[in-house]
């Protein structure tokens, strides 16, 4: 299960945007009913430099498709009634002049294995939601959870830029920020060494 998001300025024929602009887009799923409430998490968030002029991003969503499926997860709960909504946004300050942001977004969906599996529930379960990167960072009180009856196997899944700026006035572009996750008293890492460089946002 593949996200694609291309991004362009300007209509009809869509070209790189102004150099100078530095911006970032986000993209939300919903799974709603007819009546047209959404609810659901981010599946994607995407920056787009200094210079670059324009985005192109390909992001793995297979850990969650649990959003495409159904309330809580469920497929069996799906009716031809319901649908998967696809939202996306920007920040207001983001404006190019007289240019607008035209973005395109697909999902690539793999086909089912031949071999028949019986039904699984993929339930999300948010965690910290969406949060500024700044001298607050650390300040995350545990988040305390109840396993579902009968889980198999769990997946904790964050999509982490780095964006924004901290009391050292250290943002995404510096090398060296670790995240750390504690789970069950057991410590986990995830470093990005390349924040810096050339390719490192």
């Amino acid at each position: 299960h593949v996200l694609m998001a291309f991004v362009t300025c300007g209509e009809p024929d869509p070209e790189p945007c102004p150099q100078l602009i530095w911006s970032d887009l986000n993209a939300s799923a919903a799974f709603g009913g007819p009546t047209g409430e959404s609810c659901g998490p981010e599946i994607g968030r995407w920056m787009t430099p200094f210079r670059r002029r324009g985005g192109r991003w390909v992001t793995d969503v297979t850990d969650l498709k649990g959003a495409f499926l159904g309330p809580q997860g469920d497929p069996t709960a799906r009716t031809p009634d319901h649908s998967c909504t696809f939202r996306m946004r920007s920040v207001t300050w983001a404006n190019t002049g007289s240019d607008f942001w035209l973005p395109k977004l697909s999902l690539r969906v793999a086909a089912p294995s031949a071999r028949q599996e019986e039904p699984t529930s993929h339930l999300l379960v948010p965690l910290f939601g969406s949060r500024t990167f700044d001298q607050h960072y650390n300040d995350r009180m545990p988040r305390r959870f109840q396993s579902p009856q009968g889980l198999v196997s769990a997946k904790i899944r964050a999509l982490i830029t780095g964006h924004g700026s901290d009391e050292n006035q250290c943002a995404e572009f510096c090398p060296g920020i670790a995240n750390y996750f504690f789970i069950n008293g057991k410590q986990f890492e995830l470093e990005f060494p390349r924040a810096g460089t050339q390719l490192g946002c």
